[in-house]
């Protein structure tokens, strides 16, 4: 089953405001995402990895996203 978010309460917790003032996010001038997805789409294809499915390049990156957001 899937369950779709119809509402985000901000968080009340101190820790998560110290958490996200700690992120150094740069400004948008200075990383550009669509170069930054071809250039992975290119290795991917470079390594002959498949791009959807398992074993993909979507796949990979979803989870490393996930692992990440959750350390």
């Amino acid at each position: 089953m899937t369950e779709t978010v119809v509402a985000v309460e901000p968080s009340q917790n101190p820790d998560d405001e110290a958490a996200v003032a700690a992120i150094d996010v740069p400004d948008s001038g200075e990383v550009d995402e669509l170069e930054v997805a071809r250039e992975l789409v290119r290795q991917a294809r470079e390594a002959g990895v498949s791009l959807p499915g398992p074993g993909g390049l979507l796949k990979a990156m979803t989870k490393t996203v996930i692992e990440t957001a959750l350390d």
